[in-house]
């Protein structure tokens, strides 16, 4: 049960993700997620071509939470690391996205403590080598 609710939760995680790309795209006009062609609180500007770039990494996370929820969801084991290698991603892009995407960032810390637990605890107490 417990699996079953944190594939839907990490697929709805991206499918989230489609704000960053449908906002630099101009496929629609979202309250609160203004166009804009700076990341990093505006420290940088990266142009609508940059801007345009980061929204293809936001579209491919999203497809990316969608492949790792499915795989979580039938219990796959390398989905724990696809969810991981994810999140990281999505911080960083979540980062280039302040203000309007600082909600993802402890959501994807969440995420990260949940691979971590996985990984690293879980795992090897179920081990026969632990």
């Amino acid at each position: 049960m417990i699996r079953r609710i944190a594939a839907i939760l990490v697929a709805l995680h991206g499918v989230i993700h489609l704000i960053g790309f449908v906002t630099p795209w101009r496929i629609a006009t979202l309250e609160g997620f203004a166009y804009r062609t700076t990341v990093f609180n505006g420290a940088l500007d990266v142009g609508d071509v940059g801007a345009r770039f980061i929204g293809l990494v936001w579209l491919g996370l999203t497809f990316g939470f969608l492949a790792a929820g499915y795989g979580i969801w039938r219990g796959k084991r390398w989905a724990v690391g696809l969810t991981g290698i994810l999140a990281i991603v999505s911080l960083i892009v979540c980062l280039m996205g302040l203000p309007e995407a600082g909600t993802g960032i402890p959501i994807d810390g969440v995420i990260l403590a949940a691979v971590a637990y996985l990984v690293f605890i879980r795992d090897r107490a179920t081990s026969p080598l632990g």
